[in-house]
């Protein structure tokens, strides 16, 4: 129990630096969108939706392989994302 007490404060870090992330890219996401900045960061991240993606325009997406990849370290690493 220990073990897992240990990483309470890095989770908690992590998770509320990505918190504000998304909320810093939410702010960013209005008209006009500006291309300079990677809004879809994290929709890119989303295995399923870039499967989606590819099976509704019956083609490849290219930003599939940071789902793929993010799919790749789960199965080797667990769960640490």
């Amino acid at each position: 129990m220990a073990r897992f007490r240990a990483w309470a404060t890095p989770r908690r870090v992590a998770q509320a630096a990505l918190l504000a992330l998304f909320v810093y890219l939410l702010s960013l996401a209005r008209w006009p969108l500006s291309e300079a900045v990677l809004t879809n960061a994290f929709l890119s991240l989303d295995p399923l939706l870039s499967l989606q993606a590819a099976i509704a325009g019956r083609t490849w997406v290219p930003a599939m392989m940071y789902g793929i990849v993010l799919l790749a370290a789960t199965v080797l690493l667990g769960r640490f994302f």
